[in-house]
């Protein structure tokens, strides 16, 4: 059977706008570093797979995000988790330091997204820590 490499950078585009705490709307990313990981993995046609969202080091503390993630259709089928919630991920539903999330997810034909905030005041994350969860089935064409 072939199997099918697929980088996340390059199917996979993703634009996030992290929310800071440290300015008044708008909002930036500067200080905060996210990436879909795995970077690149090998996948056997037609196979189920995992992208995280990860926030992956330390940096400028936050309380919400935006990010927009978009796909080749013809390569990969986007796979709700259900009920939505799950795919929000460990990091924003800790019971320290919030527990109380507000959560938008928009899922479009090639594009999904995502905007997902703490609701508890005084409530920041440094970071690392996993922010979201995709689920994608990929081509049965190798």
């Amino acid at each position: 059977m072939a199997l099918t490499r697929f980088r996340a950078a390059i199917p996979l585009a993703l634009a996030a706008a992290i929310g800071m705490s440290a300015a008044p709307s708008p909002l930036h990313a500067d200080g905060v570093t996210a990436a879909l990981l795995p970077t690149g993995q090998t996948v056997t046609p037609g196979a189920e797979f995992e992208l995280v969202l990860q926030c992956t080091e330390a940096g400028a503390l936050f309380n919400a995000f935006k990010a927009v993630v978009s796909w080749d259709p013809a390569a990969l089928t986007f796979i709700p988790l259900s009920p939505i919630s799950l795919q929000e991920g460990s990091y924003m539903k800790l019971p320290p330091p919030c527990g109380s999330t507000f959560h938008v997810f928009r899922q479009g034909a090639s594009t999904d997204t995502i905007s997902d905030a703490l609701l508890c005041n005084e409530t920041f994350l440094p970071g690392p820590g996993q922010l979201y969860r995709l689920r994608f089935r990929a081509s049965s064409t190798p």
